[in-house]
């Protein structure tokens, strides 16, 4: 699994700069993700560094670094509205390699003139019609109500029965409240725990 750690900074330098992606949301809205270094472990697991850089309302807004460890090389970045609305400071920013298996990083980040503020971070993977990950459940632009969800094999289930089974389970549900220029993150169920499951078919559960 790729884990990141996030800070901001004023600007890069473009002397730094190995390649550069653009992730578009609308004419004239896009962040410029811009690859700085990347590492390498005796084992060939690759960390990288990236530069966020925000250009929305034709208004420059501040860099922020993202440093992801188990990078995977070939991985495409890709740009979400949230809460369904172009006009929303709110957007999502994700990366992965494009294909099943593998582990895809997202970011929410609120956007309040010149500055911005990741709010939550999380991470999905999908193979074969199983799969983690989180979501927003629902919310409005100051709040936000998010869990995360998964589709599990039950391992339970024996080689008798002619369908595959799995277990939906939810975990994590969190609230996010902007208050004072700020976002409040407060976890309402307890951390990594599964606080509600539903055995269903595999054929159900993608109905």
């Amino acid at each position: 699994m790729a884990k990141s750690t996030a800070q901001p900074v004023s600007k890069t330098s473009e002397k730094t700069v190995l390649s550069i992606d653009t992730i578009a949301f609308s004419q004239g809205n896009y962040v410029l993700a811009k690859l700085l270094s990347k590492t390498y472990s005796k084992d060939s697991i690759c960390d990288a560094t990236f530069a966020l850089e925000f250009n929305f309302k034709k208004e420059p807004k501040a860099v922020t670094k993202l440093y992801i460890k188990g990078f995977d090389e070939g991985s495409e970045w890709y740009g979400n509205y949230v809460l369904d609305s172009v006009y929303s400071p709110l957007k999502e920013i994700s990366l992965g390699y494009p294909a099943c298996g593998y582990t895809r990083n997202h970011y929410l980040f609120h956007l309040n003139k010149k500055k911005q503020q990741l709010i939550h971070e999380w991470y999905s993977m999908g193979d074969s019609g199983w799969s983690s990950g989180g979501e927003i459940v629902g919310g409005t632009q100051n709040h936000i109500i998010f869990r995360n969800e998964s589709f599990l094999p039950d391992e339970q289930n024996t080689d008798s029965e002619t369908d595959e089974w799995g277990i939906n389970g939810f975990s994590d549900s969190i609230h996010l409240d902007y208050q004072n220029g700020t976002w409040v993150k407060k976890l309402i169920t307890p951390k990594d725990k599964v606080y509600h499951s539903v055995r269903k078919s595999f054929e159900e559960y993608h109905k």
